[in-house]
């Protein structure tokens, strides 16, 4: 009894030393992360809703509304 209560013990204690995760923090993906925020979130929306229409069949010569608003230049 004493001998397989022994190898239970060191089939869970092999079972247990492989149930161990490491974690490596990419510092990239950590610095990304970091700079999200809600303030970051609405200044990127509040950009994106500046730009009023990019419909294909909008005026593509209207300066201020048109596809060519906030074009290359």
């Amino acid at each position: 009894m004493k001998r397989y209560t022994l190898i239970l013990f060191f089939i869970i204690l092999g079972l247990s030393s492989n149930a161990q995760t490491i974690i490596v923090r990419d510092p990239e993906i950590k610095k990304m992360t970091d700079e999200i925020s809600r303030g970051n979130i609405e200044q990127s929306v509040r950009k994106m809703v500046s730009f009023h229409t990019r419909h294909n069949m909008s005026d593509q010569n209207d300066p201020v509304h048109g596809m060519e608003q906030h074009g290359p230049g």
